[in-house]
């Protein structure tokens, strides 16, 4: 895992994600080489994981947080979100190689999602039911 630049949702049926990653980023010559990543939403209780993956090194990084492999992929325990994809295509834009992942499987955790926004990080748990 690492934080990435950019992940979106790009179809929904079939699902498809797309992560787009510095190609100078170790994660993307990995990506590139075994064809899967995953993609961990974190839950608002886990900035501090957050904070470590901004700027500790690969082994330090999974030291923090409770990981589990699945499929050969780190996926974080309590998460608010995780994906397994297999890559269906890739595209180089630039400085970056985006990735086309066509979702495996999708475990849905409870809870809001940390937001990172500004400088600081905050929580999205949904917006208010309307009457």
């Amino acid at each position: 895992m690492m934080r990435h630049v950019a992940a979106n949702t790009l179809s929904a049926d079939p699902p498809v994600l797309l992560v787009c990653v510095s190609r100078a980023a170790r994660a993307c010559s990995i990506i590139a080489k075994t064809r899967a990543f995953s993609v961990n939403v974190l839950a608002e209780d886990q900035f501090h994981v957050a904070q470590v993956f901004a700027g500790a090194s690969p082994e330090v990084r999974f030291s923090h947080g409770a990981w589990e492999m699945q499929r050969g992929l780190p996926i974080l325990a309590r998460s608010a979100a995780s994906f397994l994809c297999d890559v269906i295509d890739t595209k180089v834009a630039g400085t970056h190689m985006m990735f086309f992942g066509g979702v495996v499987s999708v475990t849905a955790g409870r809870g809001g999602v940390l937001l990172y926004r500004g400088g600081a990080y905050g929580a999205f748990n949904g917006l208010p039911a309307h009457a």
